[in-house]
């Protein structure tokens, strides 16, 4: 559809989206450990009573 002209942007297009993906990927494994680590930092200097409002 583009021609020979465009085929070394549309492979780096894909390359680069190969990338993001990765990249969202790792983020999305991370995501859980950080929300875990707000919750414990909130609820100790906080105390629950911070959290339940959250939960409902």
């Amino acid at each position: 559809m583009i021609g020979e002209a465009g085929r070394p942007i549309a492979e780096g297009a894909e390359r680069l989206n190969k990338v993001m993906m990765e990249v969202v990927n790792v983020v999305m494994h991370v995501v859980p450990i950080g929300v875990f680590a707000f919750t414990a930092k909130t609820s100790s200097l906080q105390g629950f009573g911070m959290i339940l409002p959250m939960i409902s």
